[in-house]
Formats: structure tokens, sequence, C-alpha cells
């Protein structure tokens, strides 16, 4: 007597013929051509960001920067809790110098809650508290402090660095308005502004923004709107600074998590388009049916003209890896990111004239 044939074989033969071509096709060809790791730091840069201290909740900041002599620092944090700085230096063979930055120890009464290379790498602005105040201090390359500054607290973010490198910005909360405090190097002084008031135009022209300015830290009301910037220019006079809204291109709308970068030169802005893979992975289980297909995110990385025109495919990361984030060089002529335990850099193709 005949016995009807299980399905079950097929079946399982069908999932695996599908496992075998998916993970064919995510181990296929290189996807960054023009991108390369860096050799000294594989298995040393692991993570992009580094915990950086605890304000109401934990503190992260990017985990590397560059110099301008192209010199790769990193931040890490030793089995002591202490931070350390390993600088890997390109034409020099065998393992990165380690410093242990005074700006970066453990101070009792003043916690350390953040800390930033500025874009140009010759400023290293650190956060502490100080019960209900906090302290600002900029240190210069070599560790020695440049300038301080003490406040009351008014916001729970932290602060950015103008793009320029000529002072940074923090984002106070006061009466449920978003204001922005500016405090400069070349001064003991700060100027603040309240954001609802100053006048707002998007971007349409591919021109470098002026100098200088910093992404607002700003949550969209539309989906059709990617980002926004501070322009504090021409002078430092608030009531001649404006915001200029960034138009997100349609082609990079399908999209579900966005992150943008400017150039320090303000030039031209890198995107970071994380989506979920078309092709699952294929997972086991303990019970049945025993597989089971699970989504899969990648990383698109494009690079565009400040206004978002003359947008550039620079390559992808391979199913179920993503870049969280991306640096500038301080030339403004690559970017760096950490991939597969390492720092790669991607140089970047000249913007073509407007």
């Amino acid at each position: 007597m005949n016995r009807p044939r299980s399905w079950r074989a097929p079946a399982l033969a069908a999932v695996l013929a599908a496992a075998i071509t998916v993970g064919f096709l995510a181990r296929s060809p290189r996807l960054f051509l023009q991108a390369h790791p860096l050799a000294p730091t594989h298995g040393m840069i692991t993570n992009a960001y580094v915990e950086s201290g605890y304000d109401f909740r934990r503190r992260f900041t990017l985990s590397w920067f560059l110099t301008p002599n192209q010199v790769v620092a990193s931040f890490q944090r030793s089995p002591n809790g202490a931070v350390q700085m390993l600088r890997f230096h390109p034409n020099q063979a065998g393992p990165p110098s380690v410093e242990a930055p005074a700006a970066l120890a453990q101070i009792e009464g003043q916690p350390l809650i953040f800390w930033a290379p500025s874009p140009d790498g010759q400023w290293l602005l650190t956060v502490r508290r100080l019960r209900h105040l906090r302290l600002y201090q900029v240190y210069r390359a070599d560790h020695t402090l440049h300038a301080r500054w003490t406040n009351s607290y008014e916001g729970r973010s932290q602060p950015d660095w103008l793009l320029n490198s000529q002072g940074f910005v923090e984002w106070p909360i006061r009466e449920s308005r978003l204001l922005a405090r500016v405090y400069w190097l070349d001064t003991t002084e700060s100027t603040e502004v309240d954001l609802a008031a100053l006048p707002i135009h998007t971007l349409r022209t591919p021109e470098s923004l002026p100098q200088p300015c910093v992404p607002m830290l700003y949550s969209p009301e539309s989906s059709e709107i990617a980002a926004e910037f501070l322009i504090l220019s021409p002078d430092r006079q608030p009531r001649n600074w404006h915001r200029a809204t960034l138009i997100l291109p349609e082609s990079l709308r399908h999209h579900e998590k966005i992150t943008l970068s400017l150039s320090p030169a303000a030039h031209q802005l890198a995107w970071l388009c994380e989506t979920t893979d078309p092709l699952p992975r294929l997972a086991l289980d303990r019970v049945p049916p025993y597989l089971h297909l699970q989504p899969q995110l990648r990383t698109y990385l494009f690079v565009s003209q400040p206004d978002g025109s003359q947008l550039a495919f620079l390559g992808r990361t391979r199913s179920g890896t993503i870049v969280p984030a991306v640096r500038w060089s301080p030339e403004s002529d690559q970017l760096t990111f950490v991939y597969q335990n390492a720092l790669w850099t991607q140089p970047l193709p000249q913007p073509a004239p407007p």
C-alpha cells in the first residue's frame, strides 16, 4: 500500500536551499568599493561609541576621531573604569601609543558626564556635574586647559561643537522653549538665542552653508524634513542668525532610519540610511517548525551637497550589519566609520560645480 509522501522533506530542502542562496548573496562581493579598513585598528577599534557618563541617562560619544596629520585617536575604558586614549600613527609600525588624559580622569565630586573632540581634532570638550550645575571645560591637543564655564542645568542633551570648531552650543530648555547658548573659544562670554524667534528658510542651492553653523537639536514635525541647521552668521549677533531646513530627498524616503553628518567645511552631507534587508536570515529554533526567517538590517552610505542634491551612493554593509555613525576628517575630504571590527576610511568624490 502506497503511503502519501510527507511534505516536510521537500519543504525543508526548499528552506535550506533558500538559506544557502541568502547566505551566498549576503557574502558576495565587496560592498564598499572605495573604502578600506585601516589595518592597525583591526581588533582595536570595534565599537562606534564609548560610554562617557551618566546624567539622568547614559551618555555616549563617538569612540574615535582624526587629527589634522591623519593620526587616529580612539577612546577606551580600562578595566578599572579609567578613560584611555590610543593613538594610531599611519606611518609608524607597532602598537598604538596609550595616554591617560587628565581631562578625562575620575575626580571625586565632579563626575564626568560627556566629552567630545572638536571637528578639527584640536580641542576636547568635557562636561562634569557639580550638583545642580554643569562645568564645561575645553582642553588643547596637549591636554592643557584652555577655558572653563559653569552654568545652571537647564536641559538633558549634550552640547554640540560648531562645525568650524570656534565654539560649542548648549541646548537649554526654559519654559518649554528650546534655546541655543553658544560658548566661544576666543572669549569667556556666551551668547543665547530663542530658536523660535529666528527666521527659517529651506535649503534650495548646493552652496556650502555659511560658517559657523551647527546641526540643531531637532525633531521634525514633518517626515519630509531631514534636518535643520542653526546658522550663526554673518556675526555674533543673534538678531542676524537664522535656521535652515533640509528637505529629505525623494530617493531616500523608503529607508527606515536616517542619520546625517555635515562636513566641517559645511560643503557636503553624509547620509547613513538604515533599512530592513529584503532577504531575511534563516534561524534555527528548538520548537516546530524549527526554522524561521529573521529580518536583517543593513546600512547604505550616501554623500550629497548641503541641500541634498547630487546624491552619490558610496556603499552598503552586509546583511545583518550596520554602521551606526560616521565621522568626517578635519579636512572634509574623507569619511571614517567602524565596521567589521576595524576603522574604515572612505575617500570622497569631488562635488561637481553648481
